[in-house]
């Protein structure tokens, strides 16, 4: 029985922030996956909920464990919203930028090309090779544990390099008209990645 009664109260201690960290990597499409880094801010979060809204509602005529639990339910919910929200937007990029000019606030260097509004274009050379793929940034995959690690283009070119480093024509492959056309790079295949100004 005392289990029962206080089996919310540790549960409490790591649902609150598993929510909100699992919300904020689904909104900024990000790759979940469960690790002790992972744990460890879970459980950090959700001390951090648990105090507050303790020491809101202890102060309340309404307090029980079930308002406790509704409380923290959504506070995690709107706070990995918000905060995924928040991350990926523009004016918040702004204001990091003017603290530090080549501020970053990504977790993976990929990341950087995303846009708000649409994918990079991106240029893509090649190790040991003077083949280029030109293309639409769509989808990357940094998952080191399974050794998956790659890059997705859609819409794009494929070309080889002349002696001066110019595009030699025909391209390889023109398939920039067509988004549904996609090629998958291997990370560890790549040399260099460039960001193309597509305005």
């Amino acid at each position: 029985m005392f289990l029962l009664n206080e089996l919310p109260k540790y549960v409490s201690l790591f649902y609150p922030g598993y929510i909100t960290i699992y919300l904020y990597f689904f909104f900024c499409g990000k790759n979940f996956k469960d690790s002790s880094w992972i744990v460890a801010k879970t459980i950090f979060i959700s001390y951090l909920y648990n105090v507050a809204c303790r020491s809101i509602l202890e102060k309340s005529e309404h307090y029980s464990e079930i308002s406790m639990n509704v409380a923290l339910l959504v506070l995690a919910i709107a706070t990995g919203v918000v905060a995924a929200k928040i991350r990926d937007s523009k004016k918040f990029e702004a204001i990091l930028n003017r603290i530090k000019d080549d501020t970053v606030f990504q977790e993976d260097e990929f990341e950087i090309l995303r846009n708000e509004d649409r994918s990079a274009w991106v240029c893509i050379y090649l190790k040991d090779s003077n083949v280029v793929y030109e293309g639409s940034l769509r989808e990357v995959n940094l998952d080191t544990k399974n050794n998956e690690k790659y890059i997705c283009l859609s819409g794009y070119y494929k070309y080889m390099l002349d002696e001066k480093g110019k595009p030699i024509e025909p391209y390889i492959v023109n398939a920039a008209s067509d988004n549904e056309e996609k090629v998958v790079i291997h990370y560890n295949d790549i040399e260099v990645i460039e960001k193309r100004n597509t305005e």
